[in-house]
């Protein structure tokens, strides 16, 4: 089953088990965005902004940033392994939760579930309903 490891249900347990605590200092996922659901849908923008230690994902809607901001909390490592089992600092992985997307940074080229999906640009998000799909950062 194509994307069998990003389910409803397991996207229902990462969200459930992310952490607001961040170790690292590095700020991989401030930027916008660029994403596209599916083959047949046109791409749609979102940014992320980091203030006072805290992440913001909001969706920009026709040329606007109107729309509900989410608070993006960060997942530890435990809850890291159900997306790469297995990963080690060499592939970079960190994701945060915002709504009912998934947001991942890993070392660009990183195969994940079972080699069913391949985050080319290191960018990738899981989406409620929708799946893993390829993330683009435009800055």
């Amino acid at each position: 089953m194509k994307n069998a490891i990003f389910t409803p249900l397991l996207l229902s347990s990462l969200i459930f088990s992310a952490s607001a605590a961040f170790a690292a200092d590095n700020d991989l996922f401030s930027g916008m965005y660029s994403v596209q659901m599916s083959r047949q849908a046109k791409p749609e923008k979102f940014f992320v902004k980091k203030v006072d230690g805290i992440y913001t994902l909001k969706m920009i809607n026709e040329n606007s940033q109107s729309g509900t901001p989410f608070d993006m909390e960060m997942m530890p490592d435990a809850t890291l392994n159900r997306i790469k089992p297995g990963f080690t600092s060499a592939d970079e992985l960190q994701c945060g939760v915002a709504g009912i997307m998934v947001l991942c940074h890993v070392k660009p080229q990183t195969a994940l579930n079972a080699g069913q999906f391949v985050a080319r640009t290191g960018y990738f998000a899981i989406i409620e309903g929708v799946g893993a799909v390829e993330v683009v950062k435009l800055n």
